[in-house]
């Protein structure tokens, strides 16, 4: 599923956003916040990778080793003096750093939310016949209730359900009913 995770990504972010303006105003610096355990973000980052692989980094690098020729041809096309050195070396630097910036980020904070204990159980299940079994299906499980939402008309053609912000205190009212 190619646009799962710019999907997820910008969920993310607009999540974020709708935190930082609800969110009350920051009490005055005190105290840092207790650095993270690095053996629980080392095993929050496997998790991840085994949750969902394509985090891992070496996807990535294997991602970008198929298609950079393909990549600068086309960059090419827009840009025929370009440097083609220069530029897979910049994008190659650019990409990587946001995966592993990402990565990094997730892995911090899964490792807050579980103990050391929860995340080797964690790893030890995704690294099971069955957590493999589900990381490998759980892509078709999302297509397929998504197609079945479409051909039952339950969600719009493109992707997502419509919410209708509603003010304050009001309640929604119920749907329409049909008569024949």
């Amino acid at each position: 599923m190619r646009s799962a995770q710019p999907a997820a990504i910008i969920c993310c972010l607009m999540l974020g956003t709708a935190a930082a303006f609800s969110a009350p105003p920051a009490a005055p610096a005190a105290a840092k916040p207790p650095a993270d355990d690095a053996a629980k973000v080392a095993a929050a980052r496997e998790f991840i990778i085994l949750y969902h692989p394509r985090m891992d980094p070496a996807k990535t690098k294997d991602m970008l080793d198929r298609g950079m020729a393909n990549a600068i041809a086309h960059a090419k096309q827009g840009n025929p003096k370009l440097d083609a050195k220069k530029f897979e070396q910049d994008t190659r630097t650019r990409i990587m750093g946001a995966v592993n910036k990402s990565l990094d980020l997730q892995s911090r904070v899964v490792a807050r939310n579980f103990t050391m204990q929860e995340l080797q159980d964690l790893i030890k299940f995704f690294k099971s016949p069955l957590g493999q079994k589900l990381t490998a299906v759980t892509p078709t499980i999302v297509r397929e209730v998504l197609q079945e939402k479409r051909e039952e008309g339950g969600a719009p053609q493109n992707g997502g359900p419509k919410f209708k912000m509603l003010p304050p205190g009001a309640a929604p009212t119920p749907p329409a009913q049909k008569t024949k």
